[in-house]
């Protein structure tokens, strides 16, 4: 009885799956047509892989003291120093 009823259920589940597959339907592509050899197409550019790219080349270091003031907190900002 087992062996049956395992085979009825995976029959079941063949049947759903061959049927879930056979009704699907292609996805639509708009007015495109890719089986249409005279169909026209946007040209082809080119854009080097280096386009847009960042030097990360060592430079010389800027003074530290300087660099120090641009980023510290101005009196009455708030940070360590002011208690809060």
């Amino acid at each position: 009885m087992a062996k049956h009823m395992g085979m009825l259920i995976g029959a079941t589940l063949a049947l759903a799956g061959m049927a879930s597959s056979a009704a699907a339907e292609p996805p639509t592509l708009g007015d495109r047509d890719p089986s249409n050899p005279s169909q026209p197409v946007p040209p082809a550019t080119y854009r080097p892989v280096t386009s847009g790219l960042q030097s990360f080349r060592p430079v010389d270091p800027l003074p530290w003291g300087s660099q120090n003031q641009n980023v510290a907190p101005k009196p009455g900002e708030g940070g360590p120093a002011s208690g809060q």
